[in-house]
C-alpha cells in the first residue's frame, strides 16, 4: 500500500514538473526590476500594455542579452470587443534562451517618429541563464595607457 501511494505522489509530482518545463515564464511591467533565473530553451513572454492610437509603443533594448537569446518580433493584442475607440491592447515579446549568459532585457515606450524619441516608460528585467555570473562582463576593461606610449 505504502509503494502504491509513493508511485501515485512521484506520478503527480513528476507531472506537473514536466508540464512546467514547457510553459513560458510571464512578466508585464508590474515585474520590472526583477531578476528571472533562467535555463537555456526557457521562453519568456514580455506582456506590456500598450496603446499604439497614441503613436507610443514598446522597443525592446536586447544588445545586453544577444549574446544568450533572441527575441522574436512584437505581436500586437487587440483589447476585448468593448466597443471603445482607441482601447489600449497588449504588445507581446516572446524571449527565447539559446545558452548561458546574463544580462539586462531593457523595453523602452518611445514614439519612434520623435528626434530624438523620449522614452515615456521603462521596464527592465535582469535575465541569468544558469550559473552565469551577475553582474556579466558586458564592458571591456579599459586598457592602461602611459603618456610614453601616446604621441601628443
Amino acid at each position: 500500500m505504502r509503494f502504491l501511494i509513493a508511485l501515485i505522489v512521484m506520478m503527480v509530482l513528476g507531472g506537473s514538473a514536466c508540464a512546467s518545463d514547457n510553459e513560458p515564464i510571464v512578466v508585464t511591467a508590474d515585474d520590472d526590476g526583477i531578476e528571472l533565473v533562467v535555463s537555456s530553451g526557457d521562453r519568456i513572454d514580455v506582456r506590456l500594455d500598450s496603446n499604439p492610437s497614441t503613436g507610443y509603443s514598446w522597443h525592446p533594448n536586447s544588445q545586453a542579452i544577444e549574446s544568450f537569446a533572441r527575441i522574436a518580433p512584437v505581436e500586437y493584442e487587440a483589447p476585448s470587443d468593448d466597443g471603445r475607440v482607441g482601447a489600449s491592447g497588449t504588445e507581446l515579446f516572446r524571449v527565447e534562451v539559446l545558452n548561458e549568459g546574463a544580462g539586462v532585457l531593457r523595453f523602452e515606450y518611445i514614439r519612434s517618429f520623435d528626434d530624438p524619441p523620449v522614452a515615456a516608460r521603462v521596464v527592465e528585467y535582469l535575465v541569468r541563464v544558469g550559473d552565469a555570473p551577475w553582474p556579466p562582463d558586458v564592458i571591456a576593461p579599459v586598457p592602461d595607457i602611459t603618456t610614453d606610449e601616446v604621441d601628443l
